[in-house]
């Protein structure tokens, strides 16, 4: 802003550097007087501009920095260089360093004479907070993992290097399931202290006021606003707005505040400058206290600012404090770089269970076998590679477990006969086997059922190697079946029907 000019404190000449000036005029709306006429003038640059700038902060811990252009001679464009290998075509830019360091900073400004150059040397200065140090974590497929870090104010997590949205706050930072290899990132905040400010407390004359008028102050470096204190004679909805030397709302916030003395949070981040407004907007009842005496300008913020008058016509504002009393403010928290931290998922082995027999005859040793991991474990009181001896048919689970420490399950089915052979008696022999020199199988059939039957040949794995249809008609029957196309091994005979079920165990 170039000037504020009240009543008949009119200016005779009103000059800018820029490119252009825009004129604000307040006016009362019950008063008709004679308005304004300007006279303007435009004096293009003959020469190249004349380059100046400044920061909002020359030191800062959050590496967080506002640039100002203040060239002269009308510039049209603006080429910037922050130091650290990156730069911006803006004419008053904001930059964030991401380390620390003493940093060269470079303007050219150019306008339809050439351009003009201003290096500043050792210009800003950032002094962030160390980064964290970190844990990564390693887990199995569609689980959390658990991500530590260390540092010396609270930690904020993020799935990103630089923005976003913090996840989570703390440390160990558990993720949700993860089907992938992710990579988190988490930095150190240290808060600044709450200072406090402005005119503390409602003391000396005045009373409540329910007209639009407003504080005015100035911020020496970049601050929050927390909250204020303010007097309410009504409970009920207010928003209060902050707004620039312009009267333009920057930010604003509704609040219900109830009778009586109340703290307000507000939130507000301003930016250096001057002039900025805290005020209630026109579409609200106000009705809070205001003091008239008594008033003692300016107030200092904390050190960050100062509110150095009022909106009141009488004595340039001076005499009177509008709403808000109290300011508890603070300057940007100071925050570290970002560590990554990984979180590697590992895949599930793939576990297989193994028998040397899935069908055996009761009496019979069977070993079961894992494979696909390194580690293995059986229900039922089976051993990994030790044969036992069992007498039903069960269904075995087996546990493998790799070298990440992922485990995943497999099952096997081990199917227990009683058989019936040439040297095995149950009662009265009803089914009897031989094989004759010419490798045909002869089964002898004694009191079965009459009817139809299936007669299946099964090799050590279970695998069905002959099926055949065999009609029982007869007290004493015998039935041929070749094998001559088998192989030597360990075979079991099986014939079957609905009512009832033979196995012969047969070596060839």
């Amino acid at each position: 802003m170039i000037d504020t000019y009240c009543n008949n404190n009119i200016p005779t000449t009103v000059s800018s550097t820029g490119g252009s000036i825009t004129i604000v005029f307040h006016s009362d709306g019950g008063v008709e007087d004679a308005g304004f006429q300007i006279d303007w003038q435009c004096q293009l640059p003959t020469q190249a501009p004349s380059v100046d700038f400044s920061v909002d902060v020359d030191t800062t811990c959050s590496g967080i920095v506002n640039f100002t252009d203040l060239s002269t001679n009308g510039p049209i464009s603006w080429t910037w260089d922050f130091g650290d290998g990156n730069g911006s075509s803006q004419q008053n830019p904001g930059h964030t360093y991401q380390s620390n360091g003493l940093y060269t900073v470079e303007l050219t400004a150019t306008n339809g004479i050439g351009p003009g150059n201003l290096i500043q040397s050792a210009f800003v200065y950032v002094n962030m907070p160390v980064a964290p140090n970190s844990m990564n974590d390693q887990v199995c497929i569609n689980n959390t993992a658990s991500l530590a870090a260390s540092g010396s104010g609270t930690l904020n997590w993020y799935n990103v290097p630089t923005g976003g949205v913090s996840l989570a706050t703390g440390s160990p930072y558990v993720t949700a399931p993860l089907a992938t290899t992710t990579v988190y990132y988490v930095e150190d905040v240290i808060t600044s202290p709450v200072l406090n400010g402005a005119k503390p407390n409602n003391t000396g004359g005045g009373a409540n006021f329910n007209n639009l008028q407003h504080l005015i102050f100035d911020v020496y470096t970049q601050m929050e606003i927390i909250d204020v204190e303010v007097y309410s004679d009504a409970a009920g909805n207010r928003t209060i707005e902050l707004r620039n030397s312009s009267g333009t709302v920057l930010q604003s916030t509704t609040v219900n505040i109830p009778n009586g003395t109340n703290t307000v949070t507000l939130n507000f981040t301003v930016m250096p400058g001057t002039d900025y407004q805290l005020g209630v907007s026109g579409a609200s009842a106000i009705d809070m206290y205001r003091n008239n005496a008594n008033v003692n300008y300016p107030y200092n913020v904390g050190g960050l600012g100062s509110v150095t008058r009022s909106s009141a016509g009488q004595n340039g504002g001076l005499d009177h404090y509008y709403f808000f009393y109290n300011w508890n403010v603070k300057e940007p928290d100071c925050v570290s770089p970002r560590t990554a931290v990984t979180a590697t998922v590992n895949p599930l082995p793939s576990v297989v269970a193994n028998a040397t027999a899935i069908a055996i005859c009761d009496g019979d040793p069977v070993t079961l076998t894992g494979s696909g991991a390194g580690n293995y474990t059986w229900d039922n009181g089976v051993t990994d590679g030790v044969a036992f001896n069992p007498n039903t048919t069960v269904t075995y689970t087996v546990t493998g477990t790799d070298g990440n420490n992922c485990s995943n399950q497999d099952q096997i089915t081990v199917t227990v006969n009683i058989c019936t052979g040439v040297n095995e008696l149950n009662g009265i022999s009803q089914v009897t086997s031989f094989l004759n020199a010419s490798n045909y199988l002869e089964l002898g059939l004694t009191n079965l059922e009459q009817g139809n039957y299936s007669l299946v040949v099964l090799n050590a794995l279970g695998r069905v190697v002959i099926n055949e249809q065999v009609k029982v008609s007869s007290a004493q029957q015998t039935e041929t079946v070749n094998m001559q196309s088998v192989s030597k091994g360990l075979y079991y005979v099986k014939l079957y029907n609905a009512n009832s079920s033979y196995t012969v165990k047969l070596v060839k």
